[in-house]
């Protein structure tokens, strides 16, 4: 199972690749000489029209254009109606829904401004040409690059995809549920292929694995109910009351919590959420995450309103705002990155590892629990009052002898010799001297250390690809990732197994199901956005991969991953070079990353025996990555032209010979 990870991502475990630049929208093949191509704009599955789009410059990248007037037909059938004033350059939109999330989208720069209900949501750079449809009779016609369009169609809640090969964007409605319950009866599962918007109170969405994401709006007194849900895209919530969005079951990456009223979101059912941003910035809105049953990997706070973390399973907490944040329950690490926020930790609540970053500063701390460990790299000393407990502290913390174990007799820097030093009497008891022994400060254990060192290689990696000089890689490896997330669980299932060695064990059907869940998951998680949006989320996806691999062998340790990304990384990296200028590239590239997943295999038994475990074999291994790459059994590769993985090995011969990676 853990081959096939790295056969649909191994050498996307090498990824690590980044941001949306523009350019990776851009194909220029079918175009003619001024760059002009035939596309298709499709609404739910209907092509509205066939215009022709343009690749040009947008500053110093290249990407595709698309003009505005069939664009806004486009709009027109999803209820968005759009004005253009040529005269200013101002394209105004007006819709009669609300809370949309504009909030990761910058305003930024251009000649051209866009406006939703009147205010401003982006201004980019527009272009004029003769639209060639009009033949000779061919008017002037403003033309957007489409990368800037996605985005903003995507945050009116309207799915669209580009398909830069086949110059087809198609957008999807959402599927709209204002009342009563929409998913399959209990034991049953519904598959939906497009965006969810619930928008009743008291409406329940059950047994459902949605392909795309889910919009939760059930009205600032209203409630909403996700049950057994799996949801591929994210979970974003509008609004609510208080004790109102149940996730009760629910897996999904991302849960925004992008609320215009306060709410608690209660999380049950053992649900397995990656991230959850809170992006409220109204200061009343307060938010409360309750995990009475399951996991939350990262809660990344960005909300100037008060949030409170009840319940246990959260992994790490980032502090990006200046607010208050109450721990009522168990969180295992916890940072705080801006200046002036305030944590307080109730009592029986408890906090493993608390971190103050350099650039925060202003920080207090109430604590009423217990701290494990209180790190404070910043420069001005924290606050820290309260009757908890601290175990062990590090750096400059003032505290009035208020906090049983950092400040001894009314001590400023955690005991007589503690503080910036984490010394060696920061102590458990508080007693007259700073307490019995705090140690000598904090150490990072293997598993840390091994996941610090992928994730510094896939950073690597990922600088390499996100080169402006070179953006057609970047565009080859996006184009892989689309391919993979298309691919249904019975599409994934046949490339995994067809052509399995008759030695082989069997199998069931459900252990089978569950190789391929688990794939798909580390599938979704290895993409552009996710893995490599800042070394913080690339660490918290590669925690979530190895989750999805521990779901089917779970003996696996993050140390064990990292084992076998380096005999992979170690087995290929040499031959690199010479593959890169080799005649037959094609068959000299698979031949070489075919013998890199066997030799990663061979040398870590863990994985060897998950193979065993889900019914595949070290023998299976060329012909696994053959179906996922090329295709088989009718269902299409995710690299057929192999343009992914020469991206791939560029990225990682520029990386080891610039010393960002090493063997």
């Amino acid at each position: 199972m853990s081959v096939t990870r790295k056969l649909a991502t191994s050498v996307m475990a090498l990824i690590a690749v980044g941001s949306f630049a523009p350019a990776v929208f851009a194909n220029e093949s079918h175009s003619n000489a001024a760059g002009e191509f035939r596309s298709s704009i499709a609404v739910n599955g209907s092509i509205l029209s066939m215009p022709y789009g343009v690749t040009a410059k947008d500053g110093q990248y290249t990407t595709t254009y698309m003009p505005l007037y069939y664009v806004e037909a486009a709009l027109k059938k999803e209820g968005i109606n759009s004005a253009w004033d040529g005269k200013t350059r101002t394209w105004a939109l007006t819709t009669s829904q609300t809370n949309f999330d504009f909030s990761g989208i910058p305003v930024g720069s251009g000649n051209t401004t866009i406006t939703l209900n009147g205010q401003v949501i982006k201004k980019l750079n527009t272009i004029v040409r003769k639209d060639p449809a009009g033949g000779a009779h061919a008017v002037p016609t403003t033309y957007a690059p489409i990368y800037y369009l996605q985005q903003i169609i995507g945050a009116l809640g309207i799915e669209n995809n580009w398909d830069g090969q086949l110059h087809y964007w198609g957008a999807t409605t959402p599927l709209v549920v204002k009342k009563g319950t929409y998913g399959a009866l209990s034991g049953g599962t519904e598959k939906v292929s497009q965006d969810i918007f619930l928008s009743g109170n008291g409406v329940t969405l059950q047994n459902v694995e949605v392909d795309g994401n889910v919009y939760v709006d059930p009205g600032a007194n209203g409630t909403a109910t996700l049950s057994n849900v799996t949801v591929t895209g994210k979970i974003v919530v509008l609004s609510g009351a208080n004790h109102s969005i149940h996730l009760d079951g629910v897996t999904a990456n991302t849960v925004d919590v992008h609320t215009s009223s306060p709410i608690d979101v209660e999380v049950s059912g053992n649900s397995v959420l990656g991230t959850v941003n809170i992006l409220s910035t109204e200061a009343q809105n307060a938010v409360t995450l309750n995990v009475t049953s399951g996991s939350v990997t990262n809660v990344n706070d960005f909300d100037t309103a008060p949030i409170t973390l009840a319940g246990q399973g959260y992994k790490t907490v980032n502090i990006e705002s200046a607010g208050a944040v109450e721990v009522a329950g168990k969180v295992a690490t916890l940072t705080v990155v801006k200046p002036g926020a305030k944590v307080i930790v109730d009592a029986n609540a408890s906090v493993g590892t608390l971190q103050v970053a350099k650039t925060a500063t202003g920080i207090s701390i109430v604590n009423n629990g217990s701290i494990d460990t209180l790190e404070n790299d910043a420069s001005i000393a924290v606050t820290l009052t309260g009757s908890g407990t601290v175990t062990s502290s590090k750096g400059s913390i003032s505290t009035g002898g208020s906090s049983n174990g950092t400040g001894g007799n009314g001590g400023s820097t955690g005991g007589s010799t503690g503080g910036s030093t984490g010394g060696s009497s920061g102590g458990s008891s508080g007693g007259s001297s700073g307490g019995s022994s705090g140690g000598s400060g904090t150490t990072t254990s293997p598993e840390d250390q091994a996941l610090q060192k992928m994730v510094t290689d896939l950073t690597a990696i990922h600088s390499e690809l996100d080169n402006p000089n070179d953006l057609t890689k970047l565009q080859a490896v996006q184009n892989a990732e689309i391919a993979a997330k298309k691919l249904t669980t019975q599409q994934w299932e046949t490339l995994i197994y067809t052509g399995r060695s008759s030695s082989d064990v069997s199998v069931s059907s459900d252990t089978e199901a569950n190789a391929v869940k688990a794939l798909s998951n580390i599938v979704s998680l290895v993409s552009f956005a996710s893995l490599s949006e800042d070394t913080s989320t690339t660490s918290g996806n590669v925690q979530q991969i190895l989750a999805s691999i521990q779901s089917v062998y779970p003996s696996i340790t993050m140390t064990d991953l990292y084992n076998f990304f380096e005999s992979f990384k170690n087995a290929i990296i040499g031959q690199v070079p010479s593959l890169l200028t080799s005649g037959d590239t094609a068959t000299a590239k698979q031949t070489a990353i075919i013998s890199a997943l066997e030799t990663a295999v061979s040398e870590n038994a863990e994985f060897k025996g998950m193979l065993g475990q889900v019914g595949l074999s070290m023998a299976d291994i060329p012909t696994i990555w053959n179906n996922v790459t090329k295709g088989a059994g009718g269902v299409t590769g995710i690299d057929p032209s192999g343009d992914a993985t020469d991206a791939l090995l560029w990225a990682a011969e520029k990386a080891y010979a610039s010393g960002e990676i090493q063997e």
